[in-house]
């Protein structure tokens, strides 16, 4: 099949996912040296944070809540809600970490702590467009986003395919997390070795990451610079994809 590369606009989130500074700030360097904007939401303090409200034309900060058994960002929905709105204050966006919700979880993000912008809806490969969710004097502006690199990685084609079958769509959100695109992950493999060294991924190093790292294969770093070298200039702050 041939593909149009319609791309008009497209969006650049990441997941945190508390992937450790040695291996986020490169990537960040990357952004800013292309001035690249994107969506960064939060899971953990870290001076990358103060790193990215430097450069806060180009980078928007939202919130990454764990709402399941065990999370370290609170006992309850709303606790954790409200820790990580210490952490990030100004965060206007949310996408919860495992795509975690319910209609009056989501409706409450706007009503109760002024969020505007809810990221937690996957439609892998479809068009996205966003939508308000509201009742009555409650509501929020959901924007889904379409593709996602751990998923991507298990597309039946692979993970360039996934990519370039998005070239149909006109509006595309992509999804990385930081580790994903320091390890190249093509598949889980490295990423679930290292866990097994290190279940801590906050505690991980560059020099426990870089001998593994297969740098030619095609893989989630490929994806995400194959995008900065081809998509730069429909690569689309917030408030201008809306």
């Amino acid at each position: 099949m041939k593909h149009s590369s319609l791309m008009n606009k497209v969006l650049l989130t990441f997941d945190w996912d508390w992937a450790p500074d040695v291996l986020t700030e490169p990537i960040i360097d990357e952004l800013i040296e292309r001035q690249i904007p994107s969506i960064w939401f939060v899971t953990h303090q870290t001076p990358l944070l103060d790193k990215l409200r430097e450069h806060n034309d180009l980078f928007e900060l939202g919130i990454h809540p764990n709402f399941f058994s065990g999370s370290t960002h609170g006992k309850s929905e709303n606790e954790i809600i409200e820790n990580l709105l210490k952490l990030v204050p100004e965060a206007r966006c949310i996408r919860t970490h495992g795509l975690y919700q319910s209609s009056n979880l989501i409706l409450n993000f706007g009503s109760i702590y002024g969020l505007q912008y809810d990221f937690s809806l996957f439609l892998p490969g479809c068009t996205v467009e966003t939508h308000k969710f509201n009742f009555e004097d409650k509501g929020i502006i959901r924007v889904p986003y379409n593709w996602e690199d751990d998923i991507a990685m298990f597309a039946p084609d692979g993970i360039m395919k996934s990519y370039e079958d998005l070239g149909e769509l006109a509006n595309v959100v992509f999804d990385f997390h930081p580790i994903h695109v320091a390890l190249n992950s093509y598949d889980l493999g490295i990423y679930n070795f290292l866990k097994s060294k290190e279940s801590n991924i906050s505690q991980w190093t560059h020099d426990m990451c870089e001998d593994i790292i297969d740098h030619k294969k095609i893989g989630t770093a490929s994806i995400f610079r194959k995008i900065l070298r081809e998509k730069s200039g429909v690569i689309q702050k917030l408030d201008t994809y809306l």
